[in-house]
């Protein structure tokens, strides 16, 4: 996929090199990859042998296309050309040597950061809330049944909210991807980490053009450090850092492409690809797409704006489109009005934030403390950073799209407050939404850097120094999740892998002036497969031996009960924390149905043994977390279909070897 990828970049894009080429090609392949998987789990084949035999097809298939079409262009002569002027394009794109050693050392500790977070997870398990709620869980139910929809329901309803199984899906779909090999999830941890790479490439890429490499880098590095971010991406299925990369790799491609109609299609395609990950890029995504049709217009090149428009909803429209299918709406839960055309809202709903932000006592006692807790002690200066990102692209913007990214970015921070459920309890739920503004902040930052390259050196280097203090602020802030900024017993990590990316950084970083021959390229691209298949090996084994085994969860023993249980149906009620009962083989099929939660308690009894009765299932776990419906455990103890196997707390496991009768409720 990689070289066809390649290929198919070398004959669109001829004279893009660095890492405005690299981008395309890795947003080629990503939009084959997931467009392959949405195809064929539609009808059911998303399984092992019809996906290998589809990716190493279109692989194939774009690198054959690829090459006959270079070719035909006489590929090597453009990019001759190319080579004959990139000396003077690296001089454009040059950052301050300050700035440089600033980003590589910052890269360095955010690094050694998140490394000891996926060293967390691979030592016990991924334990990020959402990942054990519906990320992780949604994933493991692709991988069992092979099908992402029905014509009728998802066929994750039985997992999570309806909310949740109506929102767009494309990052458990990658992680799936990375599970289907291996038929595990040994991979999962290691997907944020690689979406984060994603968005320095599109850093790079968008801050050579100004000439702020370095400084749109630590920009955007300072992003993947914040207390929200790095709290719950790394080594975790969330997916927040995903749609923020896809979204940022799109911003770069659009302003790199000029209106050329192949770069501006990729950069619909990112685009599309971002939405279909989290709607949280809707609101920008919608102001960039009306910026861009005026530019078009303006320009008369209104092909790049339907080319763009095209890609978006190509590759973000699958998961709405569903919802369509089923609802008739492809945002069920909203009410849309097209015209004469109402589509009512078929989900139930909770009132957004904005519905309590008219209270002094609302923002003292859940958004500013909200913010410093996601965002770090110097959350003010990060959101003015943003905001006068965002205000000198609206009033002195080279270009009428660079306008309207400003505009999107206030846009986009205005919309998180009408995310609905932003309003529970009061607001205090907003801790956990400030991650939403990702999108709108990697491009307000990626705005002010712009601005900042622009000015006098004095003020470049005042937006260095800040950029650098927040880094190391945000560096030892306490995390809103459950593990530690700096987890106990990740040090030996924290230190190989920064020294490390310091070292690859800086070699990156001299460039030209470090001569490399080709044994020399090769000896250590063979000690690196090495590396990587040695110590992928000996992780393997110490991650499957130690995952969710004393993971620190509420129900550790329930959890280490069910590594050794396979292809079973498992019944789970009153807890969220499900996704380790998928089994370490992610075999077992868990369910969450609901009972009934009103009538008299013998009516409550005989329901929930109906429910129990009808699923067949082979194991029972009752558990009585705080807001999670259960059934009483006298109701399932009593009935001889059931016999107790574990308690624990306030969790209790039963084996069923029979039917339960509804009647014997008394």
């Amino acid at each position: 996929m990689g070289w066809g990828a390649w290929q198919l970049r070398r004959s669109l894009l001829p004279v893009w090199s660095g890492p405005a080429a690299r981008l395309a090609e890795v947003v080629i392949a990503l939009a084959a990859l997931i467009g392959l998987a949405q195809l064929l789990g539609t009808f059911g084949a998303f399984t092992r042998g019809p996906m290998l035999i589809a990716y190493v097809g279109a692989g194939l298939a774009m690198g054959l296309v690829g090459k006959r079409v270079a070719r035909s262009r006489d590929i090597e002569h453009a990019e001759a050309q190319t080579r004959a002027t990139s000396d003077g394009r690296r001089q454009r794109a040059s950052s301050h040597g300050i700035e440089v050693v600033a980003a590589i050392l910052a890269g360095g500790l955010v690094a050694a950061q998140w490394a000891t977070h996926v060293g967390v997870a691979y030592g016990k398990g991924m334990t990020q809330p959402d990942t054990l709620w519906y990320h992780a869980t949604f994933a493991a139910r692709f991988l069992q049944s092979g099908r992402l929809t029905g014509l009728h329901d998802t066929g994750l309803s039985d997992l999570a909210t309806p909310l949740h199984t109506f929102l767009p899906l494309n990052g458990s779909l990658v992680q799936a991807i990375v599970m289907l090999p291996f038929g595990d999830d040994f991979l999962s941890p290691l997907v944020n980490i690689a979406w984060a790479g994603l968005a320095l490439l599109a850093a790079w890429c968008l801050g050579r053009r100004y000439g702020v490499t370095a400084l749109m880098l630590l920009a955007t590095i300072l992003l993947l450090g914040l207390p929200t971010l790095a709290g719950t991406q790394p080594g975790q299925a969330a997916n927040d850092v995903g749609s923020m990369a896809l979204f940022l790799a799109a911003v770069a491609l659009l302003f790199e492409a000029e209106l050329a109609p192949v770069p501006t299609t990729l950069a619909g395609v990112a685009a599309g690809l971002a939405l279909g990950i989290k709607l949280t890029v809707l609101a920008p995504l919608v102001i960039l797409t009306m910026g861009l049709v005026v530019v078009a217009i303006r320009a008369r090149r209104v092909r790049a704006a339907l080319l763009w428009s095209a890609a978006v909803v190509l590759f973000g429209g699958y998961w709405l489109v569903r919802n369509w299918v089923i609802f008739g709406n492809p945002v069920p839960w909203t009410e849309v009005h097209l015209g004469p055309i109402t589509l009512s809202a078929q989900l139930p709903t909770r009132p957004p934030l904005a519905d309590v932000l008219g209270t002094w006592s609302t923002w003292d006692a859940y958004i500013l403390p909200g913010f410093s807790k996601s965002l770090g002690r110097g959350w003010p200066v990060i959101l003015a950073l943003v905001l006068v990102g965002a205000v000198v692209a609206i009033v002195r913007g080279r270009d009428l799209l660079e306008r309207f990214a400003g505009a999107a970015v206030i846009v986009g921070i205005v919309a998180v407050a009408y995310i609905q459920y932003g309003s529970d309890f009061g607001g205090a739920a907003f801790v956990f939404m400030v991650r939403y503004l990702a999108p709108s902040l990697v491009l307000g930052f990626a705005l002010m850097t712009i601005a900042a390259g622009r000015c006098p050196t004095l003020v470049r280097r005042l937006a260095l120094a800040v950029l650098v203090g927040i880094v190391v602020l945000d560096a030892t802030a306490p995390h809103i999740e459950a593990i530690p900024s700096w987890p106990p017993g990740q040090r030996l990590t924290a230190v190989l892998v920064g020294l490390g990316v310091v070292a690859v950084a800086g070699a990156i970083a001299a460039g030209p002036r470090i001569a490399l021959g080709t044994s020399s390229i090769a000896i250590g691209a063979t000690l690196l497969v090495i590396l990587v298949i040695g110590g992928g090996w000996l992780l393997q084994r110490t991650y499957f031996d130690n995952r969710y085994v004393d993971a620190g969860l509420p129900h550790d023993r329930l959890n280490s009960m069910f590594r050794d249980v396979h292809n079973k149906k498992i019944a789970l009620f009153g807890t969220e924390h499900f996704y380790p009962f998928f089994g370490v083989d992610l075999s077992n099929r868990v369910s969450r149905e609901q009972g009934p939660s009103r009538g008299s308690p013998v009516e409550r009894c005989r329901g929930w043994r109906r429910l129990i009765d009808t699923g067949g299932y082979d194991y029972v776990v009752v558990a009585h977390d705080l807001f999670a419906l259960a059934p009483d455990d006298e109701w399932i103890a009593a009935d001889p279909a059931a016999t107790e196997v574990l308690h624990s707390g306030d969790a209790t496991v039963y084996r069923v070897h029979g039917s339960f009768d509804p009647g014997t409720c008394t």
